[in-house]
């Protein structure tokens, strides 16, 4: 059995890598709960605020769920109303992160990818775990409302480009969605567009494998979608975040002069280059470790940045060991709660939570047959997927639709009532999801995206 790595953490020259969709699972969650009492603990925190805010969403309660003797599969929450699984994947990637930081990895700065910038900014205290939980859960259900889908190549991008030209006319919608190394590419489209250049790449010889999303992501389509998620973050509270959050579709640093509502919306329809970012997002780390359950990331860094040490710790293990040695003075209580402005989600003592200043896409994968870069890692067949297949709608506050600015027939979509497939093949209906604004423990919107005390 491999040994706990002792691993002396230099804070600024440590980074925590926030994946995207696709590469998650529930199977090195649930291995590593049981011998790892800071994970079981930092899980529990967490997904105690996360469940408060399910119930606006029609999603059912997830904490207690991970910790039962039947544990369920990402498959079987896939299954569920939409958001369920992002709900899951935000409350997870944050309790890794703190559990890490507990165990003594601090980190000097987070970089995310897509959906990662949810959790990145959470964890960075930029906005409270509940309005984190609903920006993951709100995002799941407009992508789902959409439909379409993702591909990944085995093909760099200058060949990815002449083979959706080649595909033609049928392939038209079908765009590049993101890089993840100099062999592997994302694309994404409406599904029958996809196929087409599904079709065209096997037919010259290039691997192509769909990815189990039911959206599609990183697509200029998604405008309206994305315009929606803009609106809906602005009526939560999102402040500059008190760590370094690195955004690889912004490639850049959030920061206080950061638009976050209109940044976490461009998410939705920016195409970005892990290549490219890596490098300036990494800032020179010796260390980068991931805060999924996957390692799509982590081989991103290692395929891009071989000098820095990249480290899945769930997925390939093992846990580092906890060193008394590495962690940095515990900040008393009383000057946590004026550091974090006494903001819900903040645990006053716990590392890196009071005393930090910073900086926030899809998730890209990194070894053949395993994505890298966009919205989701996870190939078909993978047991860890979201289920191909019927559209689901997401459900959706009216008034918030409205407030979007969206036109008649997009803030229709918006809010028509969401219905998911389950096992057997009914058909559910999720109640409307409240204005967060009126949410008793929702804290009142900030109309500016400066810090306030």
């Amino acid at each position: 059995m491999t040994s706990a790595p002792r691993l002396r953490a230099d804070r600024a020259g440590t980074v925590h890598l926030f994946p995207g969709q696709g590469d998650f699972g529930l199977g090195p969650l649930l291995r590593a709960l049981s011998t790892t009492p800071s994970l079981r603990r930092a899980l529990g925190e967490v997904f105690e605020e996360v469940d408060q805010v399910a119930p606006e969403l029609g999603v059912l309660p997830i904490g207690p769920r991970l910790t039962a003797a039947t544990a369920p599969s990402a498959r079987d929450l896939a299954a569920e109303m939409p958001g369920t699984l992002q709900l899951a994947q935000f409350g997870v990637s944050l309790a890794v992160h703190r559990a890490l930081e507990e165990d003594g990895l601090v980190a000097g700065r987070f970089v995310a990818v897509s959906f990662g910038e949810i959790p990145a900014l959470t964890a960075a205290d930029s906005c409270s775990i509940g309005d984190g939980a609903r920006l993951a859960g709100r995002l799941g259900q407009l992508l789902t409302s959409h439909g379409g889908g993702m591909t990944l190549l085995g093909a760099g991008p200058f060949e990815a480009r002449r083979l959706l030209a080649q595909a033609g006319p049928e392939a038209v919608r079908t765009v590049l969605a993101c890089v993840n190394h100099a062999g592997e590419t994302v694309i994404s489209g409406p599904l029958p567009d996809l196929e087409a250049a599904e079709r065209c790449a096997g037919a010259r010889g290039v691997a192509a494998q769909r990815l189990r999303l039911p959206f599609m992501s990183h697509h200029p389509g998604l405008a309206e979608e994305a315009a929606a998620f803009e609106q809906y973050a602005r009526l939560l509270r999102l402040e500059p975040p008190r760590r370094p959050v690195f955004s690889a579709v912004a490639g850049r640093l959030h920061g206080a002069g950061t638009d976050l509502p209109k940044a976490l919306g461009s998410c939705l329809v920016k195409a970005f280059s892990l290549p490219t970012v890596l490098p300036s997002g990494l800032g020179g780390a010796a260390l980068a470790v991931e805060m999924g359950t996957g390692s799509a990331l982590a081989g991103a860094v290692r395929a891009v940045a071989p000098g820095v040490r990249a480290l899945a710790p769930l997925a390939e293990g093992p846990w580092p060991a906890p060193a008394a040695t590495w962690l940095p003075a515990r900040v008393p209580a009383q000057q946590a709660a004026r550091s974090s402005g006494g903001r819900p989600g903040t645990v006053a003592g716990r590392p890196g939570t009071a005393d930090a200043r910073s900086v926030g896409g899809e998730q890209p994968v990194a070894s053949a047959g395993t994505p890298a870069g966009g919205s989701t890692a996870v190939p078909a067949g993978a047991s860890a997927a979201m289920p191909v297949g019927g559209r689901a709608c997401a459900p959706a506050d009216a008034s918030v639709a409205a407030r979007a600015g969206l036109p008649v027939e997009a803030a229709a979509r918006a809010v028509r009532p969401a219905r998911a497939a389950t096992a057997g093949g009914r058909v559910s209906e999720a109640p409307r999801m409240p204005d967060p604004r009126t949410t008793r423990s929702h804290r009142p919107p900030s109309t500016s995206t400066g810090r306030t005390s």
